[in-house]
C-alpha cells in the first residue's frame, strides 16, 4: 500500500499534526513523503499503530514517523497523537493520494427543476433527475441516473453512486401528498440502488442522516428514521419508519430494523438478522426474527475505535450484572447503579435500558 504525495516539497510531522488537529511528539521537523502499512514501510513513510498488539510490527518498521493512540507512549521515532489513527491515517493518505472526483458542473442530459439550488461546485452526472425544491452541497458527487426527488437536502462532499434513489415519498398508506422533507449531512457515501423516503406529516415530517455514513448497495431508509453519524449500512441492510439509529453503530448485510425500534451508539447488528425490539449500544446482536439474542459487547470493534481498556473492561462488567447475574431488569439496572462508573459508556448504556419503550434484545 505503497501512496506518493505529488506535491514538490514533503510536509513534516509538525505540519500533518497540526492539519489533523492532533498534538505531537519528537522532531516535527521530520518530513513525510509517503504513507504505508507497518510492514512495507521505508524511510520517509507515515505509517499508523491502531492497537498496541501491533506495536512489535512499529519496533521493526523502517517507516519515520506513526500516528498513534492518544494514549499510547512512543519514541524511537516521532508520533502524531490521535484520538481515531485509523480516521486521522486515511486524511493523511488524501493529501498523498486524492481520489477521483468528477470536474464540478451539470451534464448536459441532467433534468433539474428551476426550484432546485445545486451549488456551483457540485457534480451532477448524466440523466440524474433533481426534483423540485432540492439543495445540493458543495463538492457533492452524483453519478449516472440518480433521482432527487423534492424537498431534499444534501449537504457537502457526499458521494451518490448510479441509480439511488433519494428523497421519494414515504410508503406509508396515511401518506396523502403532505409537503415533508429529507436532510443528509456531509461526507455521506450512498453506493448503487439506495433507497431513502421523507418524513411522513404525523411523523414529525422529516428524514434525518447525519454526517460521514457509509450506506452499501440496495440499502433502504425509510420514512420518519433519524439516523446519526459514523453508521455503516451494509448490502441491503433495511430500516423501516421511525426508526432511531445512533452514532458509529453497524447494522449488517440483508437485516432489517423493525420500524420504531432504537440502535444504540456502536451497536453491532450481525448479518441477516431481525431486529424487533430495541438493539443495545456497545453490544452484538445477532439472530432471526424473535431469535434474535445478544452476544457480550462488541470488544473488538470497540478496540478498533480505540475505546480505553478501562471502559472495555466496565462495560464487560456491566454486562455480566444485567445479562449473566439472573436479576430481572429493574433489579439489574439497580444493582448495576451502585456502582461508580469511571467510563461514560456505561452510563449511556443503562439509560439507552431505562428508555426502552418496545423492550430490547437480551
Amino acid at each position: 500500500m505503497k501512496k506518493q504525495h505529488d506535491a514538490s516539497s514533503p510536509l513534516t510531522v509538525e505540519a500533518l499534526a497540526r492539519l489533523l488537529n492532533c498534538s505531537f511528539k519528537g522532531k516535527g521537523k521530520t518530513e513525510i513523503k509517503g504513507v504505508s502499512s507497518l510492514e512495507k514501510a521505508e524511510e520517509g513513510d507515515l505509517v499508523f499503530l491502531a492497537h498496541r498488539r501491533h506495536r512489535e510490527l512499529l519496533d521493526k518498521s523502517k517507516a519515520s514517523a506513526a500516528i498513534i493512540p492518544v494514549e499510547e507512549r512512543y519514541d524511537r521515532i516521532p508520533v502524531i497523537k490521535s484520538k481515531d489513527p485509523h480516521r486521522s491515517f486515511l486524511k493523511v493518505v488524501e493529501l498523498f493520494h486524492k481520489p477521483f472526483r468528477p470536474e464540478p458542473g451539470i451534464h448536459p442530459t441532467a433534468v433539474i427543476d428551476a426550484s432546485a439550488d445545486a451549488s456551483a461546485a457540485a457534480s451532477i452526472g448524466p440523466y440524474c433527475i433533481i426534483g423540485p425544491h432540492t439543495k445540493i452541497g458543495s463538492q457533492t458527487v452524483l453519478d449516472s441516473h440518480i433521482n432527487i426527488h423534492g424537498w431534499t437536502s444534501i449537504g457537502e462532499r457526499c458521494r451518490f453512486y448510479s441509480h439511488c434513489s433519494v428523497g421519494t415519498d414515504p410508503q406509508d398508506l396515511k401518506y396523502k401528498g403532505e409537503q415533508t422533507h429529507l436532510k443528509i449531512g456531509n461526507g455521506n457515501v450512498f453506493r448503487e440502488f439506495v433507497t431513502i423516503n421523507r418524513g411522513t406529516e404525523k411523523g414529525g415530517g422529516t428524514t434525518v442522516v447525519g454526517d460521514n455514513n457509509f450506506f452499501m448497495a440496495y440499502s433502504h431508509i425509510a420514512h420518519d428514521s433519524i439516523v446519526g453519524s459514523n453508521i455503516i449500512m451494509a448490502n441491503a441492510a433495511t430500516l423501516a419508519g421511525h426508526v432511531t439509529v445512533g452514532d458509529h453503530a453497524t447494522v449488517g448485510a440483508f437485516s432489517a430494523v423493525h420500524q420504531f425500534c432504537r440502535v444504540g451508539p456502536h451497536a453491532f447488528i450481525g448479518g441477516f438478522s431481525v431486529v424487533t425490539r430495541d438493539a443495545l449500544p456497545f453490544i452484538r446482536t445477532v439472530g432471526d426474527r424473535n431469535q434474535a439474542k445478544i452476544y457480550g459487547i462488541n470488544t473488538l470493534g470497540l478496540q478498533r475505535k480505540n475505546f480505553p481498556e478501562q471502559t472495555i473492561k466496565e462495560l464487560k462488567q456491566v454486562y455480566r450484572i444485567c445479562f449473566r447475574s439472573g436479576l430481572n431488569t429493574g433489579e439489574a439496572l439497580a444493582r448495576a447503579k451502585e456502582t461508580e462508573w469511571s467510563a461514560p459508556e456505561v452510563r449511556i448504556l443503562l439509560e439507552f435500558m431505562e428508555k426502552s419503550e418496545r423492550g430490547f434484545i437480551r
